[in-house]
């Protein structure tokens, strides 16, 4: 049999095997739910061994003269040295993420340009989907050289971070049974015993805010054209913010960054589940233009 026509058939051979064992990892890794990153790093093992075998292939079935052999070995060297050290940064970029924590699967972040929710951190890169619905793929390595803005706040670390101890949150967790506005007034109470003067001016709903276990606190601006009474335009701005109270389950907060003819706008929306914030953003966006450009007043 012709060598190059054997090379064609081994060759071929291999990428059949390595089609059906990535295939078969794929499913046990659905079904039995392995851990994403240990799944990513079988496929890299496994993609450099089906390489390894093609240019063994190529060795031992082309009869190539040895000065040809040195050559080809020289360049192979150097195209698996530069793979590996791509591979090598990538991975080290994803064990620095998954180790320092700057974000975890679920949250709302916005890494460099992108904004959306985390739906995986791998090895080699990170999953997020965007408002729109759509995915990318963004490399580890990227993304430590990009801006990385967490929206997703884990209440617990909120606490230790404003010197709220933890017989305090016990203490407020006893009375969270209770009726509402007395709960809300002994949560209140036992708070202004704390050094909260950070936390309270940043969440000005803090006394509810603490039962959570985490929650999403995402910015966003929009300009607003001022051809009528300000105090026309505000109290739009306010029936949108009580709309949507019920909705993110905290009300909207807003406030007027610049002033004029044309104003900046920037809107704080608080809910315990970022997907939510994701479902909704359209529709805010939606209804904050129909409302604010109605020609009839409220």
């Amino acid at each position: 049999m012709n060598e190059y026509l054997l090379f064609l058939i081994v060759s071929a051979l291999i990428y059949f095997v390595y089609r059906v064992v990535m295939s078969f990892i794929n499913r046990m890794s659905k079904k039995r739910k392995y851990a994403v990153n240990a799944v990513n790093v079988l496929k890299i093992l496994i993609r450099v061994v089906t390489i390894i075998l093609y240019i063994i292939a190529l060795v031992v079935i082309i009869k190539i003269p040895d000065e040809y052999l040195v050559s080809l070995t020289s360049i192979s060297g150097i195209i698996i040295g530069f793979a590996a050290t791509e591979i090598m940064s990538q991975i080290i970029s994803g064990i620095y993420i998954i180790s320092t924590k700057p974000f975890g699967v679920n949250d709302f972040v916005q890494l460099g340009d992108t904004e959306g929710i985390v739906l995986e951190i791998g090895m080699n890169y990170t999953v997020v989907q965007r408002i729109d619905g759509t995915l990318v793929k963004i490399p580890n390595k990227k993304i430590l050289d990009s801006k990385v803005k967490n929206y997703t706040i884990k209440m617990k670390d909120e606490l230790e971070k404003n010197d709220i101890n933890e017989d305090t949150v016990e203490e407020i967790k006893k009375i969270s049974e209770s009726d509402e506005k007395k709960k809300k007034f002994q949560i209140s109470s036992i708070l202004s015993k704390q050094s909260t003067t950070n936390i309270k001016k940043l969440y000005k709903n803090f006394s509810d805010l603490i039962l959570e276990q985490e929650i999403t606190r995402y910015t966003f601006e929009i300009q607003v054209y001022f051809d009528e009474k300000p105090e026309i335009m505000l109290k739009k701005l306010d029936s949108i913010c009580k709309k949507y109270e019920s909705v993110y389950k905290y009300k909207p907060l807003y406030s007027i960054t610049s002033f004029g003819y044309r104003a900046t706008v920037q809107f704080i929306i608080t809910c315990p589940d970022a997907l939510v914030i994701v479902d909704q953003q359209e529709k805010l966006i939606n209804d904050l233009t129909n409302v604010l450009y109605q020609e009839e007043g409220i």
